[in-house]
């Protein structure tokens, strides 16, 4: 009895062992797995930004492969004003797909579409924004005055200057100009004047979508005045100096132009310094590459860069690796499901299994016990049959 239980401890001290090393193999397959499967990750949400791309703008072929290798390169890429792109190869794919949804024009032309989409990338980061609000921004303007896409530097920088010298920023502008845009556009204005008009105001309407309507009744309205306050015949600065001339009381004012828009028409000409400063403030600047330039003249822009590199090496290895992980992910599952049946009835079939181990031990050691008592058999009878033919020889012998 007490040999069996030795023998079933033996074989469950075998058996703990050999699970246990079982089990870290298997640990250590799962993640190396786990690893190839984050490159893959990002792989496949780099592929799914370029196939949003396409489906969305229906750029295919040459021109899609053009656009993202583009991405990929301006990731890591710095302009020759020294403006570091910060932004991941995914992010400015996706930021393709926005300006060229926004701007249907610029899907013709790959190159200017890529431009554009920098252009709004270096605002981000002049204005210190995300890249969504910046390429909205920066579309909604060239929309607004129908601006062919070799303007958006031009745009770019009166954007900067507007939010670096005014009370509002970028967002604040975007938001007025989209509810103006056009009316100031059909009222004679260019985009540094209505920034300039917009910063002259802000600091008196809180609210943009407010100050915009507002200024879009006011730009509509005098274009059906006299010639002298209608801006289309004697532009935008001589109507605003002709309506101040004219000291229209409130009530005239009010008359006018409407209850909603006779505070506005009031900011106006009490606004008439400031607009002039903030105009010549925004026209041929070059603020915002000045301050995409010191914004990028950082660690954590080097930084970011960094990364972005190594995301390009995941990408480029999640590519190659894909097919061979769907493969193997799909055999693995087989394992871990066989291993799971294993774990999952091991405390139901256990004593079973031990006592199954105990048994063939048993067995065997009974087997050996059998084998080796027939061996020392065969030796004695094997000294038996020597000792008898000695005796024999022995009486032989005597009697010769």
């Amino acid at each position: 009895l007490a040999a069996s239980q030795n023998i079933l401890q033996r074989g469950a001290r075998a058996f703990n062992q050999y699970f246990g090393m079982i089990g870290a193999g298997v640990a250590s397959v799962a993640g190396l797995v786990l690893g190839f499967r984050s490159v893959i990750n990002v792989y496949n949400d780099y592929e799914e930004s370029v196939a949003n791309l396409s489906a969305i703008t229906g750029l295919a072929g040459e021109q899609l492969d053009w656009l993202s290798e583009r991405a990929k390169a301006a990731s890591v890429s710095a302009t020759e004003d020294g403006i570091r792109f910060r932004n991941s190869a995914k992010d400015i794919v996706d930021a393709y797909t926005m300006v060229g949804s926004k701007r249907p024009e610029l899907l013709a032309n790959r190159e200017a579409l890529a431009a554009v989409t920098e252009e709004a990338m270096i605002l981000s980061r002049a204005a210190k924004i995300e890249l969504e609000p910046a390429a909205v921004a920066l579309t909604t303007v060239m929309n607004q005055f129908n601006e062919p896409a070799d303007q958006a530097r031009r745009i770019i920088n009166a954007l900067g200057a507007g939010s670096k010298v005014g009370a509002g920023n970028v967002a604040y502008i975007n938001e007025a100009i989209e509810k103006a845009g056009t009316s100031a556009r059909s009222a004679g204005l260019n985009v540094e004047q209505l920034i300039g008009t917009i910063e002259g105001i802000a600091p008196r309407f809180t609210q943009p979508a407010e100050a915009g309507t507002a200024l879009r009744n006011v730009f509509l309205r005098l274009q059906a005045l006299d010639d002298e306050l209608n801006p289309t015949i004697v532009g935008w600065d001589k109507s605003l100096e002709n309506l101040a001339n004219r000291q229209y009381t409130a009530a005239e004012l009010t008359k006018m132009f409407g209850l909603r828009a006779v505070n506005m028409v009031q900011a106006l000409i009490d606004g008439r310094p400031e607009i002039i400063r903030y105009t010549e403030a925004v026209t041929d600047s070059n603020i915002a590459i000045e301050q995409a330039a010191i914004n990028s003249a950082t660690n954590a822009a080097r930084l970011d860069q960094a990364r972005n590199r190594a995301q390009l090496l995941r990408i480029e290895l999640g590519e190659k690796l894909a097919p061979a992980l769907t493969f193997s992910t799909n055999s693995f599952s087989y394992l871990l499901k066989a291993i799971m049946e294993v774990i999952n009835n091991w405390d139901k079939y256990r004593r079973l299994l031990l006592l199954t181990i105990g048994l063939i031990m048993a067995y065997r050691y009974e087997t050996m016990k059998a084998t080796a008592a027939k061996m020392l058999d065969n030796l004695a009878m094997r000294d038996g049959i020597g000792l008898r033919i000695r005796e024999t020889v022995v009486a032989q012998l005597q009697i010769y």
